[in-house]
């Protein structure tokens, strides 16, 4: 009978289990049937886009699937129950295997969050979305929100291993069932042991972001408090602010990333009000005070947000030990007095001067009294903010010090995590070098680093300009950064400045190398004294990298000096052709095929005479009145740097000879200024203000610049030229050209398409930067940075820079904040290491970490917060660059190579890595240098403001 009895249960229990998966399986069905399937419809795209919805219903399918068989499984053993056949721990174990299920989801669980995120960004793109959402939810029988459905998954496994648990209670230990339950029983148990972890992520950022949502509907006037998935609630206070003639009831709310402030009105009672669709059910429970009236005042982001200095015991103390002061005062005061009292001579005016010192004490001495009773009231809390108009201060009175000191620690401790949190990002302040003038008036320009020399000689070439000359600054980076020489090189302004790097040899194939070696003479057949009426066959480039001559055959191995302006960039011949070869073959070999000999042997040069006689020295000094093909061929073999100046010149300099005295290998003259300069995979684009862009090319098999022959697309007009260019996803080049976007084909040259970038044609790109598929522009004038993606062209974001700018100007002069702040602009970008650099011409560096831009991206799932450097200029920003220098040991292993092993290197000298290691440096040059953390009232503030600055950072 007792057996019959436990029987009977057991059924109840397997009912008990197909209702609620009956439940479970309709809810399922309506994620999928009803959200899922509408939203995959082509025509339902523009109420949601089709990556968000993929990430909100993430593993739904898969999940549906597999509880719709299980159900109709176990609607199977209760339609056909028998008490000594029916095993459902059997039906658990094969529908329920660990390795099966544990995958799908364990994987739903961790996208959860994502998926809250995905519901949330939706809903705040697409207002369509939220009628969908509204329109679903009341269809619903149940009338369950979306979150309520979405939340079920995280739910479901825990409740059955209660129903097995309930099963083994009423299930005999002689049943055919019982082991089955047995073993059942330990494996959704492991399975819900790793799912568990995710599930209470997955519940906390539930109730949190029903938290919100509710604060939001109770709060009159608030907005922006829920959506953000990693805010949390931390505490609520109740308190008086103290204002000049009264007192008003406040309640502070903390959030871990921001202080919100309300009005507080006490003794209501009712329901709270609620938005039209709240996505996230409300919570069990609430802690904070729900039948308040509250109106919203301000909020502002924990890092704007400080407790002043001066706390009730710093104060306290000051105002003791200023008031001992006084004391003795007095004291010293009433000596004098009795001293006075002595003289013989009439001293009436000291007694009055003693007097009124005496009165003036006391005065001072009451006012410190009443200072003190003020601090001593319990539970006093100043609170500052940074605004744009300055730091803004607020006074509390909260109901005891312990409620006081409650908050402040709960304050300091969140502050001071997302403190941590942002010095990840943070990179390391180095120095400020100041750059002498030659000149009154020179300012920055432009710089790029010279990265083309030898490994222990990296540079940074700056130039600087007063309109009328320019000049090239040197700055040594190694040992120690610092300016090395200042030379003029022309009498305009520079208006930009790239590095074009040394011609790869290894894109030259070895059949084109020995056909060209083949065809050289080996004899002795030509007249040696033979002159050459071709320049071009006179001037060669010889090796310098060896320390010795005595297996030097080249035509410097029996000169006794060597040039000055020689190079260790360079390459050595392979030793079995050097070997066999003398001076009258090398002469012959110059005359049948300088070309070869010119792209072989690098570093110095030096130059045939008609009277046989060998002269050496620099390129420059040997080029003389050389032609544009016979320069061409002298940096085939060298690294160069290309200057656009505003008389549209463009000056070549090899960056392995010496500029001084202002030579250059090659010098173009256009009949427009140079407006940017940019190179890439052998080719250099030059924009001129006519609107031309002109492209000059480097042949792919000799390393050779075709100067006399270059292509000339007009892109822009005389008013309105390319005004920057950026290569986009190595296929694309980007040209800013008025308010558009033009975008080219990097190796065809046509033009591909176009779009706008601002309504407003007079605004001109003033920067431009890329990092994966995600290109930052700014415009002239504007202090916006806005974010394209680079293959849809669609805008992800729009950011302005006023707030953080003004945040880090709080502590300068009024006057200066607000010239700063009404003129203010972009005028620089630059990528490293992940991050935005931004210079402004209000003098502050601005850095941001750069979000994920995948190919599929259609919107940013968080906002994009600028921080400022605590080191800036005092004036414009004029540019950012960045330099990677080397590890030292590896400069120092490359250096300790024999000579022999130098000198038979088929590879250049300058030694290849085989990591990515060393340090990168981020360079600002700009007017003047300021340190943000020091107020502007201090003696050092505005001292080295004429000064230009090149500030450093290590990232």
């Amino acid at each position: 009978m007792f057996e019959m009895h436990l029987q009977d249960l057991r059924k109840h229990v397997v009912k008990n289990l197909l209702e609620t998966e009956s439940s479970y399986v309709n809810s399922l069905r309506i994620l999928y049937q009803s959200y899922l399937k509408p939203l995959k419809r082509p025509e339902n795209h523009v109420v949601c886009e089709p990556k968000l919805v993929d990430e909100i219903f993430f593993q739904i399918p898969e999940i549906l699937q597999h509880h719709e068989k299980f159900f109709e499984n176990v609607r199977e053993c209760f339609e056909n129950w028998d008490t000594d056949t029916v095993k459902m721990g059997d039906l658990f174990i094969q529908s329920f295997n660990k390795d099966m299920l544990l995958e799908t989801y364990t994987s739903y669980i961790k996208n959860y969050l994502n998926a809250r995120e995905a519901i949330t960004v939706a809903v705040q793109a697409k207002t369509a979305f939220k009628t969908f959402l509204e329109n679903c939810q009341r269809e619903n029988k149940e009338k369950q929100g979306l979150s309520d459905l979405l939340i079920k998954p995280v739910q479901r496994i825990p409740r059955y291993e209660l129903i097995i648990k309930d099963l083994l209670k009423h299930t005999p230990e002689t049943h055919p069932d019982h082991k089955g339950l047995i073993v059942a029983q330990e494996e959704l148990h492991a399975l819900s042991v790793q799912m568990n972890k995710g599930e209470k992520e997955a519940v906390a950022a539930e109730a949190q972001a029903r938290q919100l949502q509710d604060i939001e509907s109770l709060v009159e006037g608030c907005l922006g408090i829920s959506g953000i998935v990693k805010r949390k609630l931390v505490r609520q206070d109740m308190c008086t602010e103290l204002k000049s003639t009264n007192k008003k009831d406040r309640s502070l709310w903390l959030f871990n990333d921001t202080l919100m402030c309300t009005t507080s009105k006490k003794g209501r009672t009712g329901t709270m009000r609620r938005s039209s669709l709240n996505l996230w059910a409300p919570a069990d429970q609430l802690n904070f005070d729900s039948n308040g009236k509250y109106k919203f005042l301000w909020k502002f982001p924990l890092e704007d947000v400080e407790l002043l200095k001066g706390s009730q015991l710093v104060s306290k103390q000051t105002n003791e030990k200023q008031m001992q002061m006084i004391r003795s005062d007095q004291e010293l005061l009433s000596d004098l007095e009795k001293t006075a009292e002595k003289l013989h001579i009439p001293h009436q005016a000291v007694e009055d001067a003693i007097k009124d010192l005496q009165n003036l004490c006391q005065q001072r001495l009451n006012e410190k009294r009443v200072a003190m009773q003020e601090i001593l009231v319990p539970g006093r809390l100043e609170i500052g903010i940074s605004t744009p108009d300055g730091m803004k201060s607020f006074q509390f009175e909260f109901s005891s010090d312990e409620g006081k000191g409650a908050f402040e620690t709960s304050f300091r401790n969140f502050k001071e995590t997302l403190t941590q949190q942002k010095n990840r990002f943070d990179p390391t302040f180095m120095k400020a070098i100041p750059i002498s003038k030659t000149r009154n008036g020179m300012q920055f320009s432009c710089a790029t680093a010279n990265t083309d020399t030898s490994p222990s000689s990296h540079e940074v070439w700056v130039c600087n300009t007063d309109g009328y000359v320019g000049q090239i600054c040197f700055l040594a980076l190694e040992p120690e950064p610092s300016q090395t020489q200042c030379i003029t090189v022309c009498n305009a302004k520079i208006c930009c400045i790239t590095q074009v790097p040394t011609w790869d040899r290894k894109l030259v194939s070895t059949q084109v190398l020995l056909k060209e070696i083949s065809k050289l003479p080996l004899g002795h057949t030509r007249d040696r004294h033979k002159s050459s009426n071709n320049r071009a066959h006179q001037i060669i480039s010889w090796d310098d990298t060896d320390d010795t001559d005595e297996e030097n055959t080249s035509p410097m191995s029996t000169m006794s000096s060597r040039s000055p302006y020689s190079t260790n960039n360079s390459i050595s011949c392979d030793a079995a052709f050097t070997t066999q070869t003398t001076n009258t073959a090398t002469s012959d070999l110059m005359e049948s095929s300088p070309q070869l000999i010119t792209s072989l042997l690098g570093g110095g040069a030096f130059k045939k005479e008609s009277n046989g006689s060998t002269l050496h020295g620099s390129l420059e000094d040997l080029l003389g009145d050389n032609s544009l093909a016979d320069c061409s061929k002298i940096l085939a073999n060298q690294g160069s740097m290309w200057l656009g100046t505003e008389d549209g010149k463009i000056k070549v300099y090899s960056t392995q000879e010496s500029v001084r005295g202002n030579k250059h290998c090659v010098e173009l003259q256009n009949t427009a200024s140079v407006q940017c300069i940019l190179y890439h995979a052998g080719q250099v684009f030059i924009a001129l203000s006519n609107g031309d862009l002109l492209i000059y090319h480097r042949d792919a098999t000799n390393g050779q610049w075709d100067f006399d022959r270059k292509r000339t697309i007009q892109l822009g007009t005389s008013p309105y030229p390319i005004t920057k260019m950026l290569v986009v996803n190595e296929k694309e080049l980007w040209c800013g050209c008025q308010n558009q976007i033009r975008i080219l084909d990097v190796r065809s040259h046509n033009i591909k398409s176009f779009f706008t970038v601002s309504q407003d044609s007079k605004r001109c790109i003033q920067c431009m930067a890329s990092f994966g598929f995600g290109v930052w522009v700014a415009m002239d004038k504007k202090p916006q940075i806005k974010l394209y993606h680079s293959v849809t062209h669609s805008l992800l974001a729009d950011l302005d820079v006023s707030n953080a700018v003004n945040k880090m100007l709080a502590s300068s002069d009024a006057i200066i904040r607000q010239h700063k702040a009404a003129c203010l602009r972009i005028t620089a970008l630059l990528v490293c290491k992940d991050l935005l650099w931004v210079g402004t011409s209000g003098g502050v560096v601005l850095t941001l970490v750069l979000p994920n831009v995948a190919s599929n991206t259609t919107s940013l799932p968080l906002p994009i917060i600028p921080q400022g450097l605590a080191y800036g200029h005092t004036g414009h920003v004029r540019f950012l660059t960045a330099v990677r220098l080397p590890d030292k040991d590896v400069q120092r292993n490359s250096s300790k190579r024999s000579p022999s092993k130098r000198k038979h290197s088929s590879t250049a000298s300058t030694p290849t890595p085989h990591r990515q290691i060393g340090t990168t440096l981020v360079i600002s040059g700009g007017d003047g240098y300021e340190d943000f953390g020091i107020s502007s009232s201090t003696e050092t503030a505005g001292r080295e403001d004429s000064t230009n600055h090149l500030l450093m950072w290590k990232v």
